[in-house]
């Protein structure tokens, strides 16, 4: 029962983000929905942080900050309903972007509030980004040799992002996840993974 614990839960997660962000850009890329596997799955992840930050947090700012938010969406959706008619697809398509935009943003700000309740290690969780990092570029990589990638713009058909969707998105998030590189203490492993970055 150890291994399914709250922090290798949490672990877990944060290893499947790559993967998840794959699938998305595969249903994008080949189906019209409006509603993808990953806006519901962190749709529902950030739903369950949400409510345990509020139970196990006693920071009262926490919850001004959600509350300021949760008028501003109000307010949002009013907008875009009186502007364009109430309709289920308008809905959900703001709904997605909502997630989309504010996802990362709650998500940092609930965990960090759960981080005694979570009692995740530093330097567990440096290996983990790490793994993420290796995930994104190994793949990047893969996907440029076998010439099955995708053009970052496909306007132009300028730049590549491997199988990934968005190059704006895919490229904030190497950015973050470089900078656990140089958290390793190990030279080889610093040296090891530099190359692996600088290769993508």
């Amino acid at each position: 029962m150890k291994r399914f614990n709250k922090k290798n839960i949490i672990y877990g997660w944060i290893l499947l983000q790559p993967i998840i962000d794959l699938i998305v850009s595969f249903m994008v890329r080949n189906n019209n929905s409006v509603i993808t596997i990953g806006v519901i799955l962190r749709g529902i992840f950030l739903i369950v942080l949400l409510f345990l930050s509020i139970l196990k947090s006693n920071n009262k700012k926490l919850y001004l900050y959600y509350g300021i938010c949760l008028v501003y969406f109000i307010i949002y959706l009013s907008v875009r309903v009186l502007d364009n008619g109430l309709s289920l697809n308008l809905l959900l398509s703001e709904i997605k972007y909502i997630l989309k935009y504010f996802y990362y943003p709650f998500a940092l700000v609930s965990m960090y509030s759960l981080k005694d309740y979570f009692n995740l290690d530093n330097d567990k969780l440096k290996k983990v980004f790490l793994i993420n990092m290796f995930i994104i570029t190994g793949s990047i990589l893969i996907a440029y040799l076998t010439n099955t990638s995708y053009s970052s713009y496909s306007s132009d058909n300028e730049g590549i992002i491997g199988w990934f969707y968005s190059a704006n998105e895919i490229g904030a998030i190497i950015i973050i996840l470089s900078s656990f590189i140089f958290l390793i203490k190990d030279d080889r492993k610093l040296i090891y993974h530099i190359i692996i970055m600088f290769l993508t």
